[in-house]
C-alpha cells in the first residue's frame, strides 16, 4: 500500500472518529449511577441516575420511567443502592437533600435523615449482609451510619478526617468492613463500622475508587483495590494484623489508570476475570490476575462534552443476577447506558432518555372549535394535533439548524417553547424559541422560518405574545441564562434588545392588559421584577427566601402568583406585598414545579399547582385553601413538570383551555408524555407522542459509522 493511501486511511479514521463525537446520544443522558434488581431474572429492573434524576425500568433497560413521587429533592439525585436481600429496599442520596428510602421497590419515596450533620451526600452503601445497615458518606466528608433503616443516623467517620470513596463489607464476616478515602487511604473496622482504623496509604494514588474481594476470599484472602490515579492494586488481606500485604499493581497493560469501577466474575474452571472500567478509555478484562488485559469496549462511544464538565466518559460497572447463560453487565457512561451480554464482545447503546421530552405545550385559542395543540419536544421537533391529541403530526419543517448542530439526516435543534398567536384562527401563525433564536411559522407550522435573533451563546428563551399580536404585531423573548430581553415588533421577523432584569430568567409573563398598561414580569433568581414600559425598565416587585420557578398571571384581574423552591406567594388585585399560600399537609418550604390560573373568574376560577414530590393541588377560592386532586397521576409517577433543572425549559407544563368555564379542559405535559384532564383536574388521562423517526434514522446512521470506523482501524493495523 503506498504512503498516499496510507495517509489516506489514517486520515478518514480521524474523521470519522470526530464524526462520532459530533453525533453523540441524543438527548444527552449522563449517567451518574447504575444498580441492578437483586432479582432481574425475575422483574427485570434496573435504576438509574442521569440529568440528577431517577429512572427506572422493568424490562432491561428497553423503556425507561422518571421517578418522582415522594422525591421533593431541591438538589441533584447522586446515587441509588438496592438491598441485596430485598428488592423493595431502596436508598438515594442527594446533593442537598440528604437520604431518601423507598420500601416498594422504588416507586414512592420518603425522606430519612435523622441525624445526619450534612445534606450533601455523596453515595449510600447497603450492608451486603444487613439490608437495615446502611452507609452514607458526605459529599465534603464524614461517613454515617444507620442500623435501623435509616430512621436515625450517626456519626462514624467525623469530616475533614476523611471523604469516603468507597466501601465494602468483606465477604467472609460482616462485622468486618473496608473503606477508601480521596487521599489513597484505606481504613478497616472489625466492628460493623463503628470504628475505623487506617491500614494503607497508597501516596499519589489519589482517590480509591473500588474496593472488591475474590469470589474466593475465604481460601485466598486477595482484595483488589482501584484507584483515580495508579491503576489497580492487588493484595492479600492478612487477618491478624488486620492489613493488606503484600500489596502490587497489576495494571502495567492498560492504556490509562483512573480506575472508576471493578467487577469480578467467577468462571467454571475455578478462575475469575476481572472487569475494570477506565475514566476515558472504556472496559477491560483481565483472565490472569491483572498479568494481561484485554480491550473490552467495542461499541463504546464517548462525548467532547466529558471534559468540559470535569465528567469521565465511563463510571460503574454492573453485573445482573440471571439464571441463564448470558450474563447481562451494564455500564455508566457520559453519552449514555451501555449494555453486554457475555460471552459476547460487544456494547449496545441504550436509550434512557426519551427525544420526544415535552418542553412546551400550547392550545389553539380557539380550541373549543378547531381542538388544536401544540407541543414542543427537546431534539424531536414541534408536533401537532388538531382532534384534541388523539393523532399528532410531526411539523418541523425548516428547524433544522445545520450551521450549529451537524448531525445527519437534519438535527432539530433543542426546543424551550411553543406558542399559538392569539389571531391564530385568521393568521395561523405559532412560534418556537430553541437553544439558537426564535422561529416563526405563518402557515399552520407546515413551514417554519428563523428570526433575526440568533444566540451565539446557546442560551435558551422564553416568550410572550401580545394579546393584542393581530393588531400590534409585537412578542418577547427573555434570556434564561442572562435576563436580557427583546422585542418584536414584525410578528417575531426580526428582534431588538431593549433590556434587562440582570438576572437569569425563569418565568416570564405578559399582563392580559398589555395593550393599555404595558406591564411585563419576569422571575429571576429570588425576585419578580415587573415593567410598565415595555421591557425597557425593570422594578423588584417581590423577593422571596426561594429561587423563582413559575410565574402565573390572571387574566381577568391582575393577581399574580410565584412558585419558588421554598413555597408559593400570591400578590392579589396589584396589592403592596405578597401572602404564602398556605397549603395543609405540604412543607411551607415545598419546591413549586408549576403554577396555573384558570381564564374564569369569580367562583369559576382556579388555582393548580404542581407540588414537586407531592402532586397537584388546587384552589377554589383565589388561594386562600388548597386540596390534592388526582392522587393516581403522583401514585404512579407522572408529575406535571419540566423534566429536569439540568433541562432549560421555559414552558409552562399546565394550561388551561381558553374555554375552561364551559369545557373544564386542562393539559400538561410530564417527560414524553402529554396529559389531558377533562374535568377541571380530578382525573387526567396519558397521551403519547409518535416515536420520532429521526431519531432512528440516527441511531443507523452511528451504526455504520462505528463499523467503517472498525474497518479502517482494521485496514490501519495491517498497513503498520
Amino acid at each position: 500500500m503506498d504512503i498516499a493511501t496510507r495517509f489516506l486511511v489514517a486520515y478518514l479514521l480521524v474523521f470519522i472518529g470526530s464524526m462520532q463525537a459530533a453525533f453523540a446520544h441524543t438527548p444527552h443522558d449522563d449517567i451518574h449511577d447504575v444498580e441492578i434488581s437483586p432479582n432481574y431474572s425475575q422483574d427485570q429492573t434496573l435504576f438509574i441516575i442521569t440529568r440528577g434524576v431517577l429512572l427506572k425500568s422493568q424490562d432491561s433497560g428497553q423503556q425507561w420511567h422518571k421517578i418522582v413521587n415522594g422525591l421533593n429533592n431541591k438538589h441533584s439525585l447522586t446515587s441509588v443502592d438496592i438491598s441485596g436481600e430485598d428488592a423493595n429496599i431502596l436508598y438515594v442520596s442527594s446533593r442537598g437533600d440528604g437520604v431518601y428510602k423507598s420500601e416498594d421497590g422504588g416507586t414512592a419515596w420518603s425522606k430519612v435523615n435523622k441525624g445526619l450533620k450534612t445534606l450533601e451526600i455523596d453515595f449510600v452503601e447497603i450492608s451486603d449482609n444487613a439490608p437495615n445497615v446502611i452507609f452514607a458518606a458526605g459529599i465534603e466528608g464524614g461517613l454515617y451510619k444507620t442500623e435501623n433503616g435509616g430512621e436515625t443516623w450517626r456519626q462514624v467517620l467525623a469530616a475533614p478526617d476523611a471523604k469516603i470513596t468507597a466501601i465494602s463489607s468483606l465477604p467472609e464476616n460482616s462485622n468486618h468492613l473496608m473503606a477508601g478515602d480521596q487521599m489513597g487511604r484505606v481504613f478497616i473496622s472489625n466492628n460493623d463500622g463503628e470504628d475505623w482504623e487506617q491500614r494503607l496509604d497508597i501516596p499519589n494514588a489519589g482517590g480509591i475508587t473500588a474496593i472488591e474481594f475474590s469470589p474466593y476470599f475465604e481460601s485466598d484472602n486477595t482484595v483488589f483495590l482501584g484507584t483515580e490515579k495508579l491503576g489497580i492494586f492487588k493484595g492479600e488481606f492478612q487477618k491478624g494484623p488486620k492489613k493488606i500485604d503484600p500489596l502490587v499493581g497489576i495494571s502495567d497493560g492498560l492504556p490509562e489508570q483512573a480506575i472508576q469501577s471493578l467487577m469480578l466474575h467467577p468462571e467454571d474452571d475455578g478462575g475469575y476475570m476481572i472487569f475494570s472500567s477506565t475514566s476515558n478509555s472504556g472496559v477491560f478484562i483481565s483472565e490472569d490476575l491483572g498479568g494481561n488485559w484485554e480491550n473490552y469496549s467495542q461499541g463504546l462511544s464517548k462525548d467532547d462534552q466529558a471534559t468540559k464538565f470535569n465528567r469521565p466518559q465511563f463510571s460503574n460497572l454492573e453485573m445482573a443476577n440471571s439464571l441463564d447463560t448470558e450474563r447481562k453487565i451494564y455500564l455508566a457512561g457520559y453519552d449514555g447506558l451501555f449494555r453486554t451480554e457475555l460471552p459476547e464482545q460487544k456494547w449496545r447503546q441504550l436509550d434512557t432518555l426519551s427525544s420526544n421530552i415535552i418542553t412546551g405545550i400550547a392550545l389553539s385559542p380557539n380550541y373549543e372549535n378547531d381542538s388544536t395543540i401544540a407541543v414542543a419536544t427537546y431534539v424531536s421537533g414541534v408536533y401537532i394535533s388538531h382532534d384534541a391529541g388523539t393523532t399528532w403530526k410531526n411539523v418541523s419543517n425548516g428547524l433544522e439548524d445545520l450551521h450549529k448542530y451537524i448531525a445527519p439526516g437534519n438535527s432539530i435543534a433543542r426546543m424551550f417553547n411553543i406558542g399559538f398567536s392569539p389571531d391564530y384562527v385568521n393568521d395561523r401563525h405559532l412560534f418556537t424559541v430553541t437553544r439558537h433564536g426564535f422561529w416563526h411559522s405563518n402557515n399552520d407550522a407546515e413551514k417554519w422560518r428563523k428570526s433575526s435573533l440568533d444566540l451565539e451563546n446557546l442560551d435558551p428563551l422564553h416568550m410572550v405574545i401580545s394579546p393584542s399580536y393581530g393588531s400590534d404585531g409585537v412578542l418577547f423573548a427573555g434570556n434564561y441564562k442572562t435576563g436580557e430581553i427583546f422585542k418584536s415588533s414584525n410578528m417575531g421577523v426580526s428582534f431588538q434588545p431593549i433590556g434587562s432584569i440582570n438576572s437569569g430568567i425563569k418565568s416570564f409573563q405578559i399582563s392580559p392588559n398589555f395593550s393599555s398598561d404595558k406591564t411585563l414580569y419576569a422571575g429571576g433568581g429570588q425576585t419578580v421584577f415587573k415593567s410598565i414600559d415595555e421591557g425597557r425598565s425593570w422594578v423588584s416587585v417581590g423577593d422571596f427566601e426561594g429561587n423563582i420557578t413559575s410565574l402565573a398571571i390572571s387574566t381577568t384581574d391582575k393577581m399574580l402568583i410565584a412558585g419558588t423552591t421554598s413555597g408559593a406567594f400570591i400578590w392579589k388585585d396589584q396589592g403592596n406585598s405578597w401572602l404564602e399560600l398556605n397549603i395543609d399537609g405540604v412543607d411551607a418550604h415545598a419546591q413549586i414545579s408549576a403554577v396555573s390560573i384558570s381564564p374564569s373568574d369569580g367562583e369559576n376560577q382556579l388555582i393548580i399547582l404542581s407540588i414537586h414530590g407531592k402532586g397537584l393541588y388546587k384552589s377554589e377560592d383565589r388561594g386562600d385553601s388548597f386540596f390534592p386532586i388526582a392522587d393516581e397521576l403522583i401514585d404512579a409517577n407522572y408529575q406535571l413538570s419540566d423534566f429536569s433543572p439540568n433541562f432549560f425549559n421555559t414552558g409552562q407544563p399546565i394550561v388551561f383551555s381558553p374555554a375552561f368555564t364551559q369545557d373544564k379542559k386542562i393539559y400538561g405535559y410530564a417527560g414524553e408524555n402529554v396529559l389531558k384532564s377533562q374535568d377541571g383536574g380530578n382525573t387526567w388521562e396519558v397521551i403519547s407522542l409518535p416515536e420520532d423517526s429521526k431519531k432512528s434514522n440516527f441511531k443507523r446512521f452511528r451504526f455504520r459509522l462505528r463499523f467503517l470506523s472498525a474497518f479502517l482501524q482494521a485496514q490501519l493495523d495491517k498497513i503498520f
